[in-house]
């Protein structure tokens, strides 16, 4: 790894690390907005009620009341970051409202110049998220 890919990376950890922490520590969302570019792609699991992609700030605006619905926001918390170059991936747990327990997720984000341009989201046990959620099988 060169030291150019080095800095790349511990900048774009930083970035990520601050977004979340807009979000969970300050609850500062105009500063969670900062981090995302007007052009930004979301990628939901299709397993979850309001899975697609969405396309642009609006669009994630028009979106987070429907994970608000289904996931507990004021739970958020992030566990760790894992970074290379410009994708870092963001391992957050939250509450499910309907079951309470714990629910685990991975965002995966690509960064460029600075700003998120592309978030994609794991979702692990997303039959805890809630019980009107179809279960595979």
């Amino acid at each position: 790894m060169t030291a150019q890919t080095t800095t790349l990376t511990d900048a774009n950890r930083t970035i990520i690390e601050r977004l979340y922490s807009s979000m969970t520590e300050r609850y500062d969302f105009e500063e969670f907005l900062s981090y995302l570019s007007d052009d930004l792609i979301v990628h939901e699991p299709l397993c979850l009620p309001y899975g697609g992609d969405y396309y642009g700030k609006d669009a994630l605006l028009n979106l987070v009341p429907s994970i608000a619905e289904i996931i507990n926001l004021s739970t958020l918390r992030l566990d760790y970051v894992v970074a290379d170059g410009d994708r870092v991936m963001a391992v957050i747990r939250a509450a499910g409202f309907e079951s309470g327990t714990n629910l685990h997720l991975i965002e995966e984000s690509r960064i460029l110049d600075g700003k998120v341009v592309e978030m994609r989201v794991y979702c692990f046990d997303h039959p805890s998220l809630s019980p009107r959620l179809p279960l595979n099988g």
